[in-house]
C-alpha cells in the first residue's frame, strides 16, 4: 500500500499567510468578519417574515440616512446623488436559525446552513460603507421567493445611479455580466475595470437570476454580480470561507476608488439567451475562424473587428493555443475587401499606419 505524504503544516500555514497578505488581511481581520457580525450570522431570515432582522441588520446602520420603501426595500445614502450603489438581499430560504454554528479557522457552517446567501453580501455592505462615504446601497426583501423587492423598485428611485455592484454570487471569482440572456454590464465598465478584473482573478459569466436583473431591466444602468465566497448555497451543507468574502470586499474597495462615472447599457427585447459579450468572456476563447470572427463581431456594439481579434489573440495565447493575431487580422481585412458590399462599414486608421474595416 502506498504510504500517505505527510503534511507539512509549517509550509501550509506560509501559504495561509501569504493568501492572508496578498488580499491584506490577517487571521485577526478574518476572525472579525464573524465576531463582529455575529448577530447576523446566528440569526434567522426567512422570506417574508424579516422584521426582526432587519432590526438587527439597522443596528449597523445608526447615523447613516435610511429610508424603507412600500414593499420594505431598504435604502441607504442619498439618491438624489450620481453615486455607485451596492445591494445585496436581506432574506434566506432557510426557516429557522442557523444550529450549532461554528467558525473552523475562517469557515463558517452549522447543522441547517448558514444563510451566506446573502448575509455575505450585507456584511460586504456594511464594511464598505465605513469606507466610503458617496456610495448608495439598496438591501432588498423577498429575493428568495421572486424577487418581489428588486421588482418593486421605481425608476424615480435609482436613475441617478452612476452603477449597480451585487453581492450575491456563490464561488469566489465570478463578475456576472449577463441573466437570461441579457446583457446588463457596460463593456466601457469592464474596460475601466479590466486591470482589476486582472489583479484579482475576477472572469465575466452568465449567471442565474437575483435582483440585479430587475434593477438593470428597469434602469438600464451597468450591473454587476460577484461571488462573495458562500458556497452549497439552499442546502444544510451551506458554508462562507471569509477569507474569500474579504477578497470580494477588497475588489470592490478598488473598483470604487477607480471609477464613479455613470454607465449606461443598451438593453434589447427579446434576447433571451443570446447575452453580448465583453471583450474579457471566456466565449473568446472558441474564435478559430473568420466566420467566428464576424459572428461575435454581430454580437458587439462599441468594439472593432481589430479589438476583437486582438482579444481572442490573447486569450489563446492564455489557452495555450498556437494561433497568431496578425493572422486573424489578415484574414479578416482580405475577407473584408472581398464582400465588403454585404457589409456597411467604415476604414479606420490604426495607430500603426494599417487600415482596419469596422461594422456600422
Amino acid at each position: 500500500m502506498k504510504k500517505r505524504k505527510k503534511v507539512n503544516m509549517k509550509k501550509l500555514k506560509m501559504k495561509r499567510e501569504q493568501d492572508f497578505k496578498k488580499d491584506n488581511m490577517t487571521q485577526t481581520d478574518m476572525n472579525r468578519l464573524y465576531t463582529e457580525y455575529q448577530s447576523i450570522w446566528d440569526a434567522n431570515n426567512p422570506s417574508r417574515r424579516l422584521k426582526l432582522f432587519k432590526r438587527i441588520v439597522k443596528g449597523y446602520l445608526k447615523g447613516y440616512n435610511i429610508r424603507h420603501d412600500n414593499v420594505g426595500n431598504i435604502f441607504i445614502g442619498n439618491f438624489d446623488k450620481t453615486y455607485p450603489c451596492l445591494v445585496a438581499h436581506l432574506d434566506s430560504v432557510f426557516n429557522t436559525a442557523p444550529q450549532n454554528i461554528k467558525n473552523w479557522d475562517g469557515v463558517i457552517i452549522s447543522d441547517s446552513g448558514i444563510g451566506g446567501d446573502d448575509k455575505c453580501g450585507i456584511i460586504a455592505i456594511l464594511e464598505l460603507l465605513k469606507k466610503h462615504d458617496n456610495i448608495n446601497a439598496i438591501l432588498t426583501v423577498d429575493e428568495e421567493v421572486g424577487g418581489i423587492g428588486a421588482s418593486n423598485i421605481k425608476l424615480k428611485d435609482i436613475e441617478n445611479v452612476s452603477y449597480f455592484i451585487e453581492i450575491d454570487r456563490q464561488g469566489k471569482s465570478d463578475i456576472i455580466t449577463g441573466i437570461s440572456g441579457y446583457r446588463i454590464t457596460a463593456n466601457n465598465f469592464i474596460d475601466d475595470i479590466s486591470h482589476l478584473l486582472k489583479s484579482y482573478k475576477f472572469k465575466a459569466t452568465e449567471g442565474l437570476y437575483t435582483d440585479i436583473y430587475d434593477l438593470a431591466i428597469e434602469s438600464s444602468i451597468s450591473s454587476i454580480n460577484l461571488s462573495c465566497g458562500y458556497y452549497n448555497p439552499h442546502t444544510k451543507n451551506e458554508y462562507v470561507i471569509l477569507k474569500e468574502l474579504q477578497h470580494t470586499i477588497n475588489f470592490i474597495n478598488e473598483i470604487l476608488l477607480t471609477t464613479r462615472k455613470k454607465y449606461k447599457i443598451p438593453l434589447v427585447e427579446n434576447s433571451y439567451f443570446t447575452p453580448k459579450p465583453c471583450l474579457y468572456d471566456d466565449s473568446l476563447e472558441y474564435i478559430n475562424d473568420i466566420d467566428d470572427l464576424i459572428e461575435t463581431v454581430k454580437f458587439y456594439g462599441d468594439y472593432t473587428i481589430e479589438d476583437i481579434a486582438k482579444r481572442a489573440y490573447e486569450i489563446g495565447k492564455e489557452k495555450g493555443k498556437q494561433r497568431r493575431y496578425e493572422d486573424i487580422r489578415l484574414t479578416n481585412s482580405q475577407h473584408m475587401l472581398r464582400h465588403k458590399d454585404k457589409y456597411k462599414e467604415e476604414v479606420i486608421r490604426n495607430k500603426d499606419g494599417s487600415s482596419t474595416f469596422i461594422f456600422k
